[in-house]
């Protein structure tokens, strides 16, 4: 939970693709208030240091020296939800990293930018 009573946690997503925007709508009212969202394409300078690829994935950066990216962001970010703290003992399962980062890049694919609107 380091960072996260100071703000130090940071989704960067994809504001150009409705699915993220409509799941980060969805999951800002689970998380914590401390977490703060971003369009990386306004905001992605602020972690360049990091040198995140957000043409694979959204990312999870916590306190501007760590940056997760994909599930393993997500994974992570379900500690700031506590709704959803059930599903922590599922997602930190031995297998499920793989599983969780194949699943991830099916929606990436699926949904992601240039893709038809869809509603999830």
């Amino acid at each position: 939970m380091a960072g996260l009573r100071q703000g130090g946690w940071v989704v960067y997503y994809d504001g150009a693709c409705g699915f993220c925007r409509r799941w980060v709508r969805r999951a800002q009212r689970l998380a914590m208030r401390q977490v703060q969202w971003r369009d990386f394409h306004l905001h992605g300078g602020e972690v360049a240091h990091l040198q995140p690829d957000f043409a694979r994935s959204a990312y999870l950066v916590i306190d501007n020296r760590v940056a997760l990216p994909g599930f393993r962001g997500f994974r992570r970010l379900l500690l700031a939800m506590p709704l959803l703290w059930p599903l922590l003992a599922v997602a930190w399962l031995p297998g499920m990293r793989w599983l969780g980062e194949a699943a991830y890049r099916f929606l990436s694919v699926r949904y992601g930018p240039g893709k038809p609107e869809r509603t999830a």
